[in-house]
């Protein structure tokens, strides 16, 4: 029976969870869409991005899954700073890297790794425009047998 990358995916997240959801740090860290991130960010999001199943053998095959770590914060807004924000992008970054270097290897997968390089962007979402800072981050899971 094939694995379910939504096995991979509730993994990642409930890992990144922890280790980067708290006291400023972010606020939350979802693996599903949401209608609004409004008051919620800073926030973290993972997407499931595809699936590569290389065919090993008549029996198994070896699944590999693209995810994409979406880190969401806000820019300026109140007492709330650009640099502020700025500088929230970068530890979350930083948060995120610890998680890879840690969880490299798990008994959910047998490799985590970069799938590519970051990009850092400016968005307007909303109603009221609130403009935000996106970062994606490109990431690949490599799975034992399945």
């Amino acid at each position: 029976m094939s694995t379910s990358r939504c096995v991979a995916r509730d993994r990642l997240v409930n890992l990144l969870t922890i280790a980067m959801v708290g006291p400023n740090q972010a606020k939350t860290c979802v693996g599903h869409k949401m209608d609004s991130i409004e008051g919620q960010a800073p926030i973290i999001y993972v997407r499931s991005t595809g699936t590569l199943r290389t065919r090993e053998s008549f029996t198994y095959d070896f699944p590999t899954f693209g995810f994409e770590v979406i880190i969401y914060v806000q820019q300026a807004k109140d007492a709330w700073t650009d640099a502020m924000a700025c500088d929230r992008v970068d530890l979350l970054e930083s948060l995120l890297a610890q998680v890879i270097e840690t969880y490299r290897v798990d008994p959910t997968w047998i490799l985590l790794e970069y799938g590519g390089e970051s990009e850092v962007t400016e968005i307007s979402l909303g109603t009221g425009g609130n403009r935000y800072y996106k970062e994606c981050v490109p990431l690949v899971v490599k799975l034992g047998e399945s």
